[in-house]
């Protein structure tokens, strides 16, 4: 397995903003733990929450961080080409979702992060679909979420995932 990668910061950011919303009372210990990096480091990244205007408050009492109240709004993204087209390409694979359990849960992450683009930019993404397609194939109706929430945690955090399937022949492969 290669070397695990420290998270540049805003993943950083993104990852205690997360906790700060789940209300899971992180300390600075815990989420250097999580991310692999120093205290240090988080205290300094979440100063630079604070800088820009997020309510992130310490609380003396239980030694943990928190938001001040819930409507927290973190807007600052910044989207290369290839990210944008990402994002394009998340938004069509929401659609495969459509009728499902799993609709609401896969599709609101993305209309808030389209929502907050919108604002800042006058690229619309459904102009993408007049120059590209995707076809999904083989996609379970009902996919396990803990399957995609573990994905999903393991890519902010940079690591490697392996997986084992099962070709068409009947063969079993993994790769990583």
């Amino acid at each position: 397995m290669s070397k695990r990668r420290k998270p540049d910061l805003s993943l950083r950011v993104h990852h205690i903003h997360e906790a700060l919303l789940a209300g899971s009372h992180p300390t600075a210990t815990t989420i250097a733990r999580d991310l692999g990096v120093d205290a240090k480091t988080v205290y300094r990244d979440i100063q630079w929450m604070v800088e820009r205007g997020l309510p992130v408050a310490y609380d003396e009492k239980s030694h943990h961080y928190r938001y001040t109240h819930d409507d927290v709004y973190f807007g600052e993204v910044e989207l290369t080409e290839g990210e944008l087209i990402s994002l394009w390409l998340a938004g069509r694979h929401n659609q495969t979702f459509r009728g499902t359990a799993h609709e609401e849960s896969f599709g609101s992450g993305f209309t808030k992060l389209r929502g907050a683009l919108q604002a800042k930019t006058s690229f619309d993404l459904s102009e993408l679909d007049e120059y590209m397609s995707i076809a999904t194939a083989g996609l379970a109706r009902n996919p396990d979420l803990r399957v995609a929430r573990g994905v999903r945690h393991a890519l902010m955090l940079r690591r490697e995932l392996t997986f084992t399937y099962t070709k068409a022949d009947g063969s079993v492969k993994e790769r990583a």
